[in-house]
């Protein structure tokens, strides 16, 4: 299971959209809440993330520069998180938030297609850490999903590859 480089299709194609979609939430935003929620920098960021005038750059940058500074600033948290310690946040995340804001209807759809035989694949601009772990959970072998940078098994901050920009174009 993993990230999805080549697919081989041997029958249909099932893509399905994570955030919004699968879940009612948006899974990145969420799971920096989830392990950010005391931490003073965090709250300054989603402070002026709320703010009428970050929201107004916010949509500028965007709409010009196809850029969520807020998104980039919130994520630059993770720098310095371990690979392994994300891995097992990512999964209490799943087991104690995520599966409170399941869309039954849509998970039902989900596994009828699993049960089917045919290929499915999750998409998300979602850090591929979090969608590596709810595919595992809903036994999907394919995802795509933002790729994080790491450097010696530890996060940057950064992304090697932002689905953001991807979705924008």
């Amino acid at each position: 299971m993993g990230e999805l480089n080549r697919l081989t299709m041997t029958n249909n194609l099932i893509v399905f959209d994570v955030c919004g979609t699968l879940f009612k939430s948006n899974t990145s935003m969420d799971f920096l809440d989830f392990i950010f929620s005391d931490n003073n920098k965090y709250k300054k960021i989603l402070a002026l993330k709320k703010s009428f005038l970050g929201r107004v750059i916010n949509k500028v940058s965007y709409k010009l520069l196809g850029l969520d500074l807020f998104r980039l600033l919130l994520t630059r948290l993770l720098k310095g998180q371990s690979l392994n310690d994300v891995s097992k946040q990512s999964k209490v995340f799943y087991e104690e938030f995520l599966t409170t804001k399941m869309i039954t209807p849509i998970k039902n759809k989900l596994d009828n297609h699993l049960a089917l035989g045919e290929d499915v694949i999750l998409v998300s601009a979602s850090y591929d850490f979090l969608i590596r772990e709810i595919a595992t959970q809903l036994n999907v072998r394919h995802f795509r999903a933002s790729l994080m940078e790491l450097n010696n098994e530890l996060y940057t901050g950064k992304y090697e590859r932002d689905n953001l920009k991807i979705k924008k174009n």
